[in-house]
């Protein structure tokens, strides 16, 4: 388990490598999967683009 602390602005890049960083992790393996919401199409999970920011989801 990993603790981030969210910047403002933050993209799911910097997001990812701060995470990774504390693990000794590549980010470029790794992606994060994001819970849609109830309002959302029927899928369950989806994966942000890396220029995405992050605290749109």
């Amino acid at each position: 388990l990993v603790s981030v602390y969210l910047r403002e602005n933050m993209t799911v890049e910097e997001f990812l490598a701060s995470a990774c960083s504390k693990k000794g992790l590549n980010p470029m393996e790794h992606f994060v999967r994001v819970k849609k919401r109830r309002d959302m199409e029927d899928h369950n999970y989806f994966v942000p683009h890396r220029t995405d920011g992050i605290e749109t989801y």
